[in-house]
């Protein structure tokens, strides 16, 4: 026998203290200048299916990387779980977070537009020089290992299912202990080096 879902109007109360990380949350997703980007994705879509509209699917995609998850299918648990957090990304009090299937299909979308968000980053970093007067006078850069979820290279072709760029990388680790020896630690890992250039 199938079972109806009784929403109540004040489920989503106990949601509503809200923290300073969805404060910051929301205030970055407010700096971003990407409507007509994101009227192009609508274009894209045209009379495909519209079960989630494109401007919550973009925004899921940005709160992906602030909010720290290792993979997408943690963050549609959050959403789902997170009532203001839902409704701050564009979803309705009623609605669920994005499916997997249409988040896999988004972003494998997104990857035809690189020559636009490119040129939205690059927007961004304008807006941003236009506050900061010093904006890049005064940089830092670091690198950071960036763990495949493959667990090995493949040379099966590319269908978005698995990863053939990953590569296998070594950093070295180098401290003093508390005994005042020097140690080395070595650390292998199967995926990407990230390097950054960061204004500091």
């Amino acid at each position: 026998m199938n079972s109806i879902h009784q929403l109540s109007l004040f489920d989503h109360l106990h949601d509503f203290d809200r923290s300073d990380q969805l404060q910051r949350l929301e205030a970055i997703l407010s700096l971003f200048d990407e409507a007509s980007f994101l009227e192009t994705l609508r274009r894209r879509r045209g009379h495909g299916r519209n079960d989630y509209s494109t401007h919550y699917l973009w925004r899921v995609f940005l709160s992906f990387f602030f909010l720290e998850h290792d993979v997408m299918v943690s963050l549609l648990r959050e959403i789902n779980r997170n009532t203001e957090l839902r409704w701050l990304l564009g979803g309705a009090m009623t609605s669920r977070a994005p499916s997997e299937s249409a988040m896999s299909r988004f972003l494998k979308n997104l990857q035809d537009f690189l020559p636009e968000l490119r040129e939205l980053f690059i927007r961004q970093r304008e807006e941003l020089a236009r506050w900061l007067p010093d904006f890049g006078k005064h940089t830092a850069i670091d690198s950071k290992i960036l763990a495949s979820r493959a667990l090995t290279s493949t040379d099966r072709q590319r269908d978005g299912r698995r990863d053939v760029d990953a590569t296998w990388g070594v950093k070295r680790y180098y401290g003093i202990g508390e005994d005042g020896r020097e140690w080395e630690s070595v650390k292998k890992t199967f995926g990407y080096k990230l390097h950054l250039l960061v204004d500091s």
